[in-house]
């Protein structure tokens, strides 16, 4: 099963931003998005997509391509002339996804811990 990447492209090709990945069976070539609603896409996934297309709408493009991995894309968009390429194909609400899910959580002052465990063994 090959992915598609959905991803917005600057309009001078200097850069992309990739959005998602999905798995499909659909054949797509590289063409602009004007629409996502033909994707089918869950609600709550599209509603995001379409946020962040509509904030970036005056620099950059939505595109969508079937590709088997993130090296293959590259490929493609290299033979279209795009230009500084991200290192990794990691698509940036993933990324936002799990910041969420590993924020670390404040650590507790040293001297108000050893407070704490004092107090305790004092009242026994």
């Amino acid at each position: 099963m090959a992915n598609l990447y959905l991803y917005l492209a600057r309009r001078d090709k200097t850069r992309i931003r990739i959005l998602t990945v999905l798995n499909s069976n659909k054949i797509y070539q590289p063409f602009r998005l004007r629409d996502i609603t033909h994707l089918n896409l869950p609600s709550n996934l599209a509603s995001e997509l379409q946020t962040v297309i509509h904030e970036n709408r005056m620099m950059w493009e939505p595109w969508i391509e079937r590709a088997f991995d993130y090296n293959e894309l590259k490929v493609s968009l290299r033979k279209r002339r795009f230009e500084n390429l991200p290192a990794n194909g990691m698509p940036e609400l993933v990324r936002q996804q799990e910041k969420i899910v590993h924020e670390r959580k404040p650590k507790e002052n040293v001297r108000t811990t050893r407070t704490k465990a004092k107090k305790e063994y004092a009242s026994t």
